[in-house]
């Protein structure tokens, strides 16, 4: 059962006793490093903080990390982590340093493949049979990812434990239902998703204004 964190005040610990726990992090991923996009994501992740250490003191202290993308050990994880969600990288190693142990969250294989699948999509196909093929290609391998993910987690995370995820938000992950799930998320969110939509607008805007310029260009060619 996931519970939003602006509906949740305070949490009895009693309630949750023996209970396993898991409190669920959207995770934004951005390509880009503007200042604009340094400023929104640093304020979302500072955010993060207060509430997380809230639960933490309502329920138990957090003692696995889960992170999208992540296929490396806990040694090698948090390098990765810096590359994979710099802006997230110090909440992470803060958790790991108060001793939380940082879990390999994905199977690297089918993450691999996933990636394959999202890549031949983006590059703009042109049979539809490929299309189709690579779309129930990503739509398998994302099912399979999440179903991973979510094994691992009702392995490696015991009763009376709590623990932590970081995943994007449209992610469909089945938690087991024994597993009592807190939506953490600050008001400055919003700002994170005002601002990718903003970004999406201006890159369909710029598309829609090439496809117009090569229109009037063919136009011209067509005419002379």
């Amino acid at each position: 059962m996931t519970q939003p964190l602006g509906q949740i005040k305070k949490p009895s610990q009693s309630l949750y006793t023996n209970k396993r726990k898991l409190l669920l992090v959207p995770n934004f991923l951005l390509p880009g490093n503007t200042d604009e996009q340094k400023k929104i994501l640093g304020q979302y992740w500072q955010d993060l903080i207060e509430p997380i250490q809230n639960l933490e003191k309502s329920l138990e202290k957090i003692t696995h990390i889960y992170h999208e993308l992540l296929y490396l050990d806990q040694e090698n994880g948090l390098t990765a982590i810096s590359n994979i969600n710099p802006h997230g990288h110090s909440l992470v190693e803060t958790l790991v340093r108060e001793g939380a142990q940082l879990e390999i969250t994905e199977d690297r294989e089918l993450l691999a493949e996933s990636t394959d699948w999202q890549r031949c999509l983006s590059i703009g196909l042109v049979s539809q049979s490929v299309i189709t093929q690579a779309t129930e290609g990503f739509q398998k391998t994302t099912k399979l990812r999440y179903e991973s993910i979510a094994n691992t987690i009702d392995k490696t995370l015991k009763e009376n434990e709590t623990g932590i995820l970081f995943i994007s938000e449209g992610h469909a992950i089945q938690f087991p239902s024994d597993i009592e799930v807190f939506y953490v998320t600050p008001p400055s969110v919003e700002n994170v998703k005002n601002f990718i939509q903003e970004e999406i607008r201006q890159m369909q805007q710029k598309m829609n204004e090439n496809i117009s310029s090569n229109e009037n260009e063919e136009e011209k060619n067509n005419q002379s």
